[in-house]
């Protein structure tokens, strides 16, 4: 999303890895009310169908197919249940065909012996009516990941790839190996048994290549803290969004208010940044308007549907930054209305720290603004938290002032006394 424009569902097939595009003209699209497990009772299915060659251009015959519940994947993990909606195999020609609930978020997992390949947001491709040119889909060596997990909170007990059916189980010694997991960027999601209950606790996010393998993968557990974003994987989607769903980060700006403020934000991976991977955004308020703003921010998962998340628990949201300036940090609520834009917010006014320093900015600091639908009804932190949507980080008046320029930097974002359980349910 580009400076100037406002949040909105991303373009899906743009952002397609060329595999999935390949996959896209391969679709056969039979839509029908049909039932497919752990989806919803009553789903408009698609048949998805696709040549799947070896990486030397061989049929990749007989090989599993798996489609896995990317919407309700985390709700799954944390109950026990199979993250597997259908499975299928591959014929002696390697054609594949398997039925896709269209408006259900799924992925796709095809595993051969030493080849494989990882697919999200299969059912997206079906937005296109009618059939077309089967196109191939090509395997490619596995790649790895191993280490060793350590957790502060009850035993850790294994570690799943977001979204997907990979699992490593924890040793006694501590050590877990991913085997055999195709090129992907994934989320590692450690299962955590406290007191009988299985909880999981998101630790890290991981780029995988095709046919490397990632040794040294320590993974920790911290007690009731959750990452958002360590940009290891760029700037895009947050960690979390790749678990919740969604969760795109993105830039707003007064100019469809006939201002002329401007936000330009830069992946830094320069010795500048804190740990090798850092967000840099340069702020520039305007002078038509009388307030002006700009803003960046991410959605916390998905933005369909009117999705909320309860931060009842939230202690604290902390993060590193350095820059110049001021920002407001807000946290944003539907819980005036799920009919409108995120109005209800609380929000810290921070002045940014010339070097990289670690913010801690808890929940009893926040400051509900005055002159809002917010204040008029007096709501309270705990009912705004219950229905919490976005978090942004907005430079404006009275703190900024006209023609102004605010360098903000910012890693590592955690929220802090919360579980990724109690926020996903």
């Amino acid at each position: 999303m580009t400076a100037g424009s406002f949040p909105r569902e991303p373009d899906l097939k743009a952002a397609l890895p060329a595999a999935l595009l390949a996959l896209a003209m391969g679709l056969a699209s039979c839509a029908r009310n049909d039932r497919i497990a752990g989806a919803t009772s009553e789903t408009t299915n698609g048949d998805l169908k696709a040549a799947v060659s070896l990486s030397d251009g061989t049929p990749a015959a007989r090989v599993r197919v798996l489609l896995v519940d990317d919407e309700d994947w985390l709700g799954k993990l944390a109950e026990g249940k199979s993250v597997i909606l259908d499975s299928a195999y591959t014929d002696s020609a390697g054609t594949m065909k398997i039925r896709v609930p269209l408006s259900h978020r799924c992925n796709l997992q095809i595993d051969g012996p030493a080849e494989g390949a990882f697919l999200r947001n299969v059912n997206a491709l079906f937005d296109t009516a009618g059939l077309s040119p089967k196109r191939a889909v090509t395997l490619a060596a596995y790649g790895g990941i191993s280490g060793r997990a350590r957790s502060d909170i009850g035993s850790a007990r294994e570690l799943h790839l977001n979204g997907s059916a990979y699992t490593a189980p924890i040793r006694a010694d501590s050590s877990y190996s991913f085997d055999r997991v195709p090129a992907g960027s994934f989320a590692i999601v450690a299962l955590i048994n406290q007191g009988g209950i299985l909880h999981p606790f998101l630790t890290q996010s991981i780029d995988v290549a095709a046919g490397v393998r990632v040794t040294g993968q320590d993974v920790g557990v911290p007690a009731d803290r959750i990452l958002v974003d360590d940009f290891a994987l760029g700037w895009k989607q947050t960690a979390l969004g790749r678990i919740l769903g969604d969760g795109l980060w993105y830039t707003a700006t007064d100019i469809g208010d006939a201002g002329n403020s401007s936000i330009k934000v830069d992946f830094i991976t320069d010795s500048l940044s804190y740990d090798g991977s850092s967000v840099r955004a340069q702020y520039v308020l305007g002078s038509r308007l009388r307030n002006p703003w700009a803003i960046m921010g991410f959605n916390i998962g998905t933005s369909l549907k009117g999705a909320v998340y309860d931060f009842s628990d939230l202690k604290a949201i902390t993060f590193m930054a350095k820059g110049s300036g001021w920002v407001n940090v807000k946290f944003l609520s539907k819980a005036v209305s799920r009919d409108f834009a995120d109005s209800v917010h609380y929000y810290y006014p921070l002045h940014l720290p010339a070097e990289w320093t670690r913010i801690t900015i808890p929940v009893d600091s926040l400051i509900r603004p005055a002159y809002t639908p917010a204040a008029a009804l007096a709501i309270t932190w705990q009912q705004a938290a219950k229905e919490m949507a976005t978090i942004d980080f907005t430079v404006e008046l009275p703190k900024s002032d006209h023609g102004d320029t605010t360098v903000f930097w910012v890693d590592q974002i955690h929220l802090e006394g919360i579980s990724l359980e109690r926020i996903a349910h």
